[in-house]
């Protein structure tokens, strides 16, 4: 089955982005100048968490080290999950995407089970297990991303970059790459002075382009969507010392003003010299403003699980863009429900796990 497959595969290689040749992995993620003592004892207290690897004992490994694999938990009102993607394989290969015209390197493939229809979903709507590949330029940047499910693609993001490695345009289409039944391309933009992401145009050829523009302006106000405000602060985070790639509470602004009836989501990220081990979202309701406050009658949300989620190191201001794409993974109820004996809040947790 998998000698066709491949057989297969490497055929159409130029015309799309699946797996033709199977070789040893190289290593991808370029060295950090850190300071090496304080590193190794980041290193050491990293590696008792995430690092599936006890041979971990110089920066320098530690930078060679790859997802291995992730795991999605869900601790809902409606009942609890988990499920781990393994790694099938990690190989190096040598060829020229015929979607996006780059080399590329290395391709991933994980073996996904099903997420079933809890708080995360697909957005393709699949609930059957799926193999989710990947596949990287040289650089290490990711150049496609494919969930497949029973051999077919339900979804593919293709990532573009231009000469200073910033990614300018991601296509994003749901059902086979032959015929897919919707498409979205997005041309992002950056301040010519600093470099730093500015302003998203969704479908800019369209003849209604939507644009989500960044503000950063005061009270939090992060951008906006289709006439809807987003605000990103930090008022819920422990230490995050005001830093929102870190961790930060998202509102969608649809009453007006910082109201409680506003959908609210909080994300925290916890990461060790540019490897995140792990990401938690949370659908906001308890705990908000004091540990026994309830916003009992706020909507409940719906994630869905985005590639940004898994390679936001991997992508240059990956952080900016997972809030961005909020406007994609996040989708606030469209009714409030009232609970009684509410005590805790919808999570969603992504454990990473690497080795060499």
């Amino acid at each position: 089955m998998m000698a066709g497959r491949q057989q297969n595969l490497c055929a159409l290689f130029v015309f799309d982005d699946r797996l033709c040749t199977f070789k040893d992995t190289v290593y991808f993620m370029a060295n950090r100048k850190i300071h090496f003592a304080l590193g190794l004892l980041i290193l050491l207290a990293f590696s008792c968490s995430i690092v599936k690897d006890s041979d971990v004992t110089s920066l320098d490994q530690f930078n060679k080290l790859k997802l291995k694999s992730f795991e999605i938990i869900q601790t809902t009102l409606s009942g609890n999950s988990s499920a781990l993607a393994t790694l099938k394989y990690d190989s190096a290969v040598d060829g020229i995407s015929g979607s996006t015209g780059a080399h590329v390197s290395r391709r991933q493939a994980f073996s996904f089970p099903a997420l079933g229809s809890n708080k995360m979903k697909l957005k393709s709507g699949t609930t059957a297990a799926t193999e989710i590949q990947i596949a990287y330029r040289d650089n290490g940047t990711p150049n496609i991303f494919i969930i497949y499910q029973g051999g077919v693609e339900v979804e593919t993001y293709r990532f573009f970059y231009n000469a200073n490695n910033q990614l300018i345009k991601l296509v994003s289409l749901f059902g086979p790459i032959s015929n897919p039944t919707s498409v979205t391309k997005d041309t992002l933009i950056y301040a010519p002075v600093g470099g730093l992401l500015s302003s998203l145009i969704r479908n800019p050829k369209s003849p209604s382009p939507i644009p989500f523009t960044l503000d950063f302006g005061s009270s939090g106000s992060f951008g906006s969507w289709q006439g809807v405000k987003y605000n990103l602060g930090t008022q819920y985070c422990n230490n995050s010392n005001g830093n929102a790639n870190v961790c930060g509470d998202f509102q969608k602004q649809v009453n007006g003003g910082q109201s409680n009836t506003n959908p609210l989501i909080f994300e925290q990220n916890q990461s060790t010299l540019g490897k995140t081990g792990q990401t938690t979202i949370t659908d906001l309701r308890y705990g908000k403003g004091s540990p026994n406050s309830c916003d009992c009658s706020r909507e409940l949300d719906t994630f869905y699980l985005h590639p940004l989620m898994i390679l936001r190191d991997v992508v240059p201001q990956g952080s900016t863009l997972l809030w961005i794409y909020a406007v994609d993974w996040w989708k606030p109820g469209t009714a409030q429900i009232q609970l009684s004996n509410f005590t805790k809040n919808d999570v969603v947790q992504l454990n990473f796990n690497y080795a060499q």
